[in-house]
């Protein structure tokens, strides 16, 4: 009898240690027409599907800054993403991700990325823009183990004001509707050439100490 209770106690276990915590996520642009938010690349022309990848995660290890390159997403864990937005209104970013697997990210309020001239985020290095979102209003990550019914989690972009632009730019856009207020404009940014050349500077002064280091 111990040895069946021992056995049984051992697959409870297993089976915990195993658990999946999922959860529903929507995010990018409220869709609705008139309290909405517009996204665009750096020079201000409306995204459409296959423009960009729009994309939800967050950082094993958060950046001590946050540049438009490609170096600044490598701890960037993407929890769920797409280049088709599925919307006939150009400009509006919208992705519904079911069954996201949050296991690891239960309790972190997630950052919304955008990436233009690329649709996969193994191809990060190719990008030609970059845009970073966090707002105080989001809710963490909660989610459910199966079988337990998997809760629905939103981050919109709409008519108020985003807390946190990261990387890239937010503008009041009148072309959402009629109304200034109805709605804001998100673009990327991408590097300007004082921030390549002190990346450059940065990295010529790591190669001088090294080479110190080794012919002392």
């Amino acid at each position: 009898m111990k040895k069946i209770s021992c056995i049984l106690l051992l697959c409870i276990s297993s089976a915990s240690l195993n658990a999946q915590v999922l959860t529903n996520i929507t995010f990018g642009s409220l869709q609705d027409a008139t309290s909405g938010a517009l996204w665009h690349d750096n020079d201000f022309n409306s995204l459409d599907s296959g423009d960009g990848l729009l994309a939800i995660g967050y950082f094993e290890v958060t950046p001590s800054s946050f540049l438009p390159t490609a170096s600044t997403f490598d701890d960037f864990i993407v929890l769920a993403d797409s280049s088709s937005f599925g919307s006939p209104v150009s400009g509006f970013l919208r992705v519904e991700a079911p069954n996201v697997d949050i296991t690891d990210a239960v309790g972190i309020i997630p950052y919304v990325a955008l990436f233009t001239g690329i649709t996969d985020f193994e191809n990060i290095e190719d990008a030609t823009g970059f845009g970073l979102f966090q707002d105080s209003s989001w809710d963490s990550l909660q989610g459910a183990e199966p079988p337990t019914p998997t809760p629905d989690l939103f981050y919109n972009f709409g008519p108020d004001s985003i807390s946190d632009v990261l990387i890239g730019s937010e503008i009041a856009d009148a072309t959402v509707s009629g109304d200034t207020d109805s709605g804001f404009g998100y673009t990327t940014a991408i590097p300007e050439p004082s921030t390549y050349a002190a990346i450059f500077g940065l990295g010529v002064l790591g190669f001088v100490v090294l080479r110190r280091k080794f012919t002392k």
